[in-house]
């Protein structure tokens, strides 16, 4: 559910919280944020969709990296592509971002590139960077 007259523009989010591009080239120029609410997506990689709002930024944390290590390289880009690809019925995330430097398998770079959904990094651990990002969001 969308926010309703909510948006901000991506760009600006990337450079007030210093993200690093990792989809470069997917085109953000036009590109706006329309919730104000995040959501880290362990229960989508584990498969479940059901109540899944596609329409906030989605986060990767450190519990998400290992889970999909562990769930190895075709789980984790069958789940990834769920969440990147969109529907009639679920619009594609605005971006996604990974904190903590996490390293993002090329894989899910190629993903996020065909379905044009950006992928940043943050050097921020997960629940600092989400604290800072919902409080960017809500002013």
């Amino acid at each position: 559910m969308l926010n309703e007259g909510y948006s901000v523009p991506l760009k600006n989010l990337v450079e007030s919280l210093d993200l690093e591009s990792c989809t470069p080239e997917v085109d953000i120029d036009n590109a706006l944020i329309t919730q104000n609410e995040v959501n880290r997506p362990a229960l989508q990689l584990a498969g479940y969709f059901d109540y899944f709002d596609s329409s906030r930024i989605q986060i990767i944390g450190h519990v998400e990296h290992t889970y999909m290590q562990q769930k190895g390289m075709e789980h984790s880009v069958a789940m990834m592509e769920q969440i990147m690809a969109g529907s009639e019925d679920s619009p594609k995330p605005p971006c996604i971002i990974y904190c903590r430097d996490i390293w993002i398998e090329d894989e899910i770079i190629e993903l996020a590139n065909r379905y044009q959904v950006p992928l940043f990094r943050s050097k921020k651990a997960t629940s600092p960077f989400m604290a800072e990002l919902i409080r960017w969001l809500n002013v």
